[in-house]
């Protein structure tokens, strides 16, 4: 119910903010993903969608890069960026106040995003993805902050595609 909701937001999110409030992981090879299979996957929490707001980012700062960042736009929903452009769009936009479990794969070539395990959106994409950094909740050169939490972020590189349900199934904690 609506307790143990604020509990779990209180007690395990994190809160980001439009205002600053973002976490930073410095550059290393483990975010460097190149041609292999990974996983991006967390639940998020929107306390306000409107505009273009970032929710994770593997570039260093400049657009026209060869890593992934996941943007929501209030009009065009989940948006997948890679070398300078959007790739794939998921066309539904999230709601406010609704946690949603966000996944991003790439297997065998193709990206797909996933809301809450449903497939939403998928593209064939064979760039070689670098060594990175890592920024949750807002662009890595500052800016489009999203605003609310997230919880149980998790990357998994190489091999890792089929255990993340497993790990998010929705009878296995709060969310």
């Amino acid at each position: 119910g609506d307790t143990l909701e604020a509990y779990a937001k209180s007690k395990f999110a994190v809160e980001t903010s439009i205002s600053g409030q973002y976490l930073n992981i410095a550059s290393q090879s483990d975010f460097g993903f190149g041609t292999d299979d990974f996983s991006v996957s967390c639940w998020v929490y929107g306390t306000s969608l409107t505009g273009d707001r970032q929710l994770w980012d593997f570039r260093s700062g400049t657009l026209n890069e060869d890593r992934i960042a996941l943007w929501h736009s209030a009009t065009n929903g989940l948006r997948l960026y890679l070398s300078g452009a959007y790739i794939t769009t998921a066309t539904t936009p999230l709601s406010i106040n609704t946690w949603y479990l966000i996944t991003v794969q790439k297997r065998s070539g193709i990206f797909y995003i996933y809301v809450n395990e449903s497939l939403v959106s998928s593209i064939a994409n064979a760039t070689t993805l670098l060594d990175s950094p890592l920024t949750v909740g807002q662009y890595s050169g500052g800016g489009s902050g999203w605003s609310g939490y997230f919880d149980q972020f998790v990357v998994i590189k190489s091999g890792g595609t089929d255990i993340v349900p497993a790990l998010y199934n929705s009878n296995n904690g709060v969310h």
